[in-house]
């Protein structure tokens, strides 16, 4: 059933039952034409409680998806931390070991150097 044949259904049950598994779009949409009939008044307090309901259950499934991906941002910025710590760790251990074997370097260089020259 669509939104018009709902607003235009005569048969309350019909509407009621129509109204629970409709969308919010679809509900918006009886609302509307509900209003334009004199004869839909009882309707559109349906439509808007309806509307109210269906609201909030969407309000309540996204918010679950957000504190979910919450949890998912929180938990990669955690290893991305501990990976940022062992990149820092390994680069100084990289550049005290080549400070060191510059230094060794020098020390060989020196000596050659002092061998040659005398």
């Amino acid at each position: 059933m669509i939104p018009k044949e709902a607003a235009n259904c005569g048969d309350e049950q019909k509407a009621i039952d129509w109204i629970r598994q409709a969308s919010a779009r679809d509900i918006e949409q009886f609302i509307h034409l509900c209003q334009l009939q004199t004869s839909g008044v009882r309707n559109v307090e349906r439509g808007r409680i309806a509307l109210d309901i269906r609201l909030s259950e969407d309000a309540e499934i996204y918010s679950r998806r957000i504190v979910w991906l919450t949890w998912v941002v929180a938990v990669f910025t955690a290893v991305l931390v501990v990976l940022t710590a062992v990149l820092v760790f390994l680069t100084c251990h990289l550049v005290e070991n080549h400070t060191q074997s510059d230094q060794t370097h020098h020390v060989y260089y020196e000596r050659d150097f002092q061998k040659h020259a005398a």
